[in-house]
């Protein structure tokens, strides 16, 4: 008897969704950086898309400082997610997504899952725009990739480990070697 069992891990469908995207963004900024595609226009497309679609410190200045809540800015407080600074970083960004989401996914609900991502990219963009100034000495370099995601999802998966080491009778402060 054979079994159709699929030799993947399922991945809630959001996740791969999320996943997908970074690639392509980042497949096509990749093959324009060598001039595959876009022709020589496409070399600077990377460039762009930090200006475009990063986060900096300016934007929360012009946000919150300032009570400029146009699209274009607040955008910027989720999209900067998309963007990554190369391949390998874009590669392990999606790797550790689908891997933590999917475990995340199996105890929550893919909106409890949507909203640790969303609540941890927009978190990161404030803090950031909050303290880079102060640690950058007033420059304002941007923040770009998928990473503060997820952190999010580490914090999730420490949460769920917590509570199952706590069921077990474990010691719960085991649940923080990932973090560590």
């Amino acid at each position: 008897m054979q079994s159709h069992e699929s030799p993947f891990n399922t991945v809630p469908p959001m996740i791969a969704v999320l996943a997908v995207i970074i690639m392509g963004i980042e497949v096509l900024l990749s093959l324009g950086s060598y001039g595959v595609v876009g022709g020589r226009e496409a070399i600077g497309w990377r460039v762009r898309a930090f200006e475009e679609f990063g986060f900096a410190p300016g934007v929360w200045e012009y946000t919150a400082g300032r009570g400029l809540w146009t699209l274009d800015l607040v955008k910027r407080f989720v999209t900067y997610a998309f963007v990554q600074t190369d391949f390998i970083g874009a590669l392990f960004g999606a790797a550790m997504l689908l891997a933590l989401g999917k475990f995340v996914g199996d105890w929550f609900h893919w909106a409890a899952v949507l909203v640790v991502i969303l609540v941890s990219t927009v978190g990161a963009a404030v803090i950031f725009g909050i303290a880079a100034p102060v640690v950058t000495g007033g420059g304002n370099p941007p923040l770009i990739g998928v990473f503060p995601a997820v952190y999010g999802l580490i914090g999730a998966f420490t949460y769920i480990m917590w509570l199952r080491l706590g069921q077990m009778g474990a010691n719960q402060l085991a649940a923080f070697r990932l973090i560590g």
